[in-house]
């Protein structure tokens, strides 16, 4: 589903762990390029004498897919990377690299509750929908309930008390 063109924009990368965004990612790619390189000198090593096979392929294996992860799947100009994005029109939230993202659009949402790590949409149809995101440091919690007070305050969305 193709989202709507929108005036104004706001976009939050979630990163799930300890880390903030842009380390993770960061980590991500040394440790994939730090691995790379392992298992290359064991290749190099390896014409000279008896080592294991296995922990050549573990090394390429895991130095590749964390490279890919840090790379490609954590960039924020894919879709791939974590994030919550507020518009004028919707709310949109991918938890995770490896899961789909939601759009809730603000003229369907009644009110709007923001716990630790997860927000509870409530509809004007009275369904409800729970939905979750990681984010580290608590720092960008509270700018991503502060962007999302502001919107909902806009688009006249009620808060709950909760957050």
């Amino acid at each position: 589903m193709k989202k709507p063109q929108t005036t104004s924009s706001k976009l939050f990368l979630l990163a799930p762990g300890m880390l903030p965004f842009h380390t993770s990612r960061k980590l991500a790619i040394i440790s994939g390029i730090v691995l790379l390189i392992i298992a290359g000198l064991i290749t190099y090593v390896a014409q000279w004498g008896e080592i294991q096979t296995s922990q050549m392929f573990f090394h390429y294996g895991v130095g590749a897919y964390l490279f890919v992860y840090g790379f490609v799947l954590l960039n924020p100009k894919y879709n791939f990377a974590p994030r919550l994005q507020l518009t004028d029109t919707y709310l949109f939230i991918k938890p995770s690299v490896f899961k789909k993202g939601n759009t809730y659009y603000w003229d369907d949402i009644k009110a709007l509750e923001i716990e630790e790590s997860r927000m509870i949409i409530y509809y004007k149809n009275d369904k409800q929908t729970a939905t979750r995101f990681d984010t580290r440091p608590k720092e960008d919690l509270k700018q991503i309930r502060i962007a999302i007070r502001e919107m909902a305050e806009q688009r006249k969305v009620r808060i709950n008390r909760k957050s």
